[in-house]
């Protein structure tokens, strides 16, 4: 699934756990992004055989999104096709994206990077002085996203104070979701069971049930015939779906919204559970071991 905080951090971690296999399809933004974290926790670590690697690294993620940016359309194609001018672009990230989307002009690239998906949660990247939105501790932004790696941003330069222009990077600066800003106020797990109104999950397999109750801190609590309190369903319902995985979260989530309790679900989680969709329905990683 999409790495919380970016797959050039989902690198880095990588190397700090001792793997080497890169899981993302080569040639990927994804790929290239994920190599550079985890030469730079090589290097970090003083174990790069040759020291020259993080450049070439960097050089080689620089230029596959230099290419990419090569194709994108220009800012008034893009005007004319939604129908609006940049200047009334600033404050509707979200809407801009969805309409970018629509518009068909990036039909082109979801053959070579799949699905263009419409993101929304949190902007962490670089902000101007001069920017509208200068000084805010956390920006709620929308952008396009693939699960290959590819942010596309329209109003980025909303927050940079640069031209208008799209902007392709990697999704270093975006946190799909709000998941890691939602994580800095998690609160510990409730009790599994109990309380009013528990939840029958008899439908759910028992392995989906002990991956529940050990996110919850028992992996046997839910393995019983007793329901699930409601309190532990809120709290899985809000548990990101990267720490739950793709196949426990999918069954939580049908689970719920037979129940007609889909409304727990934090809306923005429909894309990231989209991309791992994608990215299931993708072709197998290649090239395997990083040379090292």
């Amino acid at each position: 699934m999409r790495p919380i905080d970016g797959h050039e951090d989902a690198g880095e971690e990588a190397f700090v756990q001792g793997e080497m296999s890169c899981p993302w399809q080569r040639g990927s933004v994804a790929a290239a992004s994920w190599r550079l974290g985890w030469t730079k926790g090589a290097e970090e670590a003083g174990m790069l055989e040759d020291e020259d690697d993080v450049h070439r690294a960097r050089a080689d993620l620089s230029f596959l999104i230099a290419r990419i940016r090569a194709y994108l359309p220009a800012i008034h194609e893009v005007e004319k096709a939604i129908g609006e001018p940049s200047t009334a672009w600033p404050r509707r990230c979200h809407e801009i994206a969805t309409a970018v989307a629509g518009s068909g002009l990036l039909s082109h690239m979801e053959g070579e990077h799949g699905t263009i998906r419409i993101a929304y949660g949190a902007y962490r990247g670089p902000v101007a002085a001069a920017s509208p939105f200068a000084g805010r501790p956390v920006s709620r932004h929308g952008w396009l996203e693939t699960a290959s790696g590819l942010v596309i941003d329209a109003t980025r330069w909303v927050f940079t104070d640069t031209p208008p222009a799209l902007w392709v990077g990697t999704t270093t600066d975006y946190d799909l979701g709000s998941i890691a800003l939602r994580e800095r106020f998690r609160t510990a797990p409730p009790r599994p069971t109990g309380g009013e109104s528990p939840i029958d999950i008899a439908e759910l397999t028992p392995e989906i049930r002990e991956r529940l109750g050990r996110r919850l801190g028992d992996r046997e609590s839910l393995l019983a015939d007793e329901p699930m309190s409601r309190e532990a369903a809120f709290w899985l319902a809000t548990e990101a779906p990267q720490r739950l995985g793709w196949e426990t979260a999918e069954a939580l989530h049908g689970l719920l919204r037979g129940k007609g309790m889909g409304g727990l679900i934090p809306v923005d989680f429909a894309t990231v559970m989209a991309l791992a969709d994608d990215l299931r329905e993708a072709p197998a990683p290649t090239g395997g071991m990083l040379r090292r």
